[in-house]
């Protein structure tokens, strides 16, 4: 009776919509219920996901890909193209990603990536970042009180450009001595090909 559902079409841009709509007189559900949305589209369209309170799983697109998460998890693998994401109080958890580009800007949230190829650029506030990088083009951070774990297979193969303030970067021992300290501010800079310290 509360839960509404449409559907919609304009052009090229389908909408699925779904919400609680409750009576002034109502002022929360008691209710076990739950909805699975399993939506099969072609690799080649381009998504715009807004969800909150909820999971949600894409996987395998090519093309360009924005995400609007509140208090949701989501998982992302095999994904091309291009890709942005705005995150609040959420959690995400990415495997082989090559994007050609990568957006976040993300606040109180977990991401948990595997980094295949690409360029990344991540704002971060108050979150925890867990980066596992292979053959990546690029990599920028800025991020504030936030926990930065980048695990490379080489620092030497990538551009990184990290800065943190009132937080922490975790690098491998060797690069630990190449993080700047000033004020509240630590900051890391590698370019490809650069000597190893």
């Amino acid at each position: 009776e509360y839960m509404q559902y449409s559907l919609s079409r304009d052009n090229q841009t389908v909408e699925i919509r779904n919400a609680f709509i409750l009576p002034g007189s109502t002022d929360q559900i008691h209710s076990k219920l739950e909805v699975f949305i399993d939506l099969k589209v072609p690799a080649g369209i381009q998504l715009l996901l807004k969800n909150k309170y909820g999971d949600a799983e894409i996987k395998g697109l090519s093309r360009k890909t924005s995400v609007e998460l509140e208090f949701s998890d989501l998982e992302i693998s095999d994904m091309r193209g291009e890709f942005e994401l705005s995150a609040t109080y959420s959690e995400i958890r990415g495997e082989d990603l090559a994007f050609s580009v990568f957006r976040s800007n993300d606040s109180r949230s977990q991401l948990y990536l595997d980094l295949s190829s690409g360029n990344y650029t991540f704002q971060s506030r108050h979150s925890d970042l867990d980066l596992t990088v292979k053959s990546i083009l690029g990599l920028k951070l800025e991020s504030v009180r936030s926990n930065v774990t980048v695990r490379p297979g080489s620092f030497d193969a990538y551009n990184f450009t990290l800065s943190n303030t009132d937080g922490k970067i975790f690098v491998p021992d060797t690069y630990a001595k190449l993080i700047v300290k000033e004020a509240k501010q630590s900051s890391l800079r590698l370019h490809a090909n650069s000597r190893k310290p």
